[in-house]
């Protein structure tokens, strides 16, 4: 990767949805050379899709945390079968330490969390973190060599 493909992954972060054309101009690139070179991104894999970021707030889920958990022996099956079909799971990351998982969760209410945090108890340990509020979205801000 070079100067041009970090420009490229940049500008396409802060807007997923730029035309090509305002992406050439920002380069500056013809528009088919930056379509290719998007296209190659796209196909080696450094693109790896394009995603809308949705509101929880906006969506009326009042509730955002994120949970450690220590899953106990034997129940890591029921564990990612449980993770994999509640809709209140986010994420859910492997860890290395104490924990063997972080779960990134959004609930209606306090009710719908507390429900959430009772399916989960018999399955492990787990400790909690509401968020109060996003200061940094995920973004790789990729290095531009002068």
């Amino acid at each position: 990767m070079d100067h041009v493909d970090c420009m490229i992954m940049n500008a396409l972060q802060k807007n997923g949805r730029i035309s090509m054309n305002k992406l050439a101009e920002s380069i500056p690139m013809s528009v088919p050379a930056t379509c290719e070179r998007v296209r190659k991104l796209e196909d080696n894999g450094a693109i790896a899709g394009y995603t809308v970021s949705l509101s929880p707030m906006l969506l009326g889920k009042t509730i955002n945390a994120f949970i450690l958990f220590a899953c106990n022996i034997g129940e890591i099956d029921k564990v990612r079968e449980f993770l994999n079909q509640d809709h209140r799971v986010i994420s859910a990351h492997f860890l290395a330490g104490k924990y063997t998982m972080m779960l990134e969760v959004s609930c209606t209410d306090m009710n719908e969390y507390l429900d959430l945090i009772q399916i989960l108890f018999p399955l492990g340990t787990s400790e909690s973190y509401i968020q109060i509020e996003c200061i940094k979205e995920r973004f790789y801000d990729l290095l531009l060599e002068e």
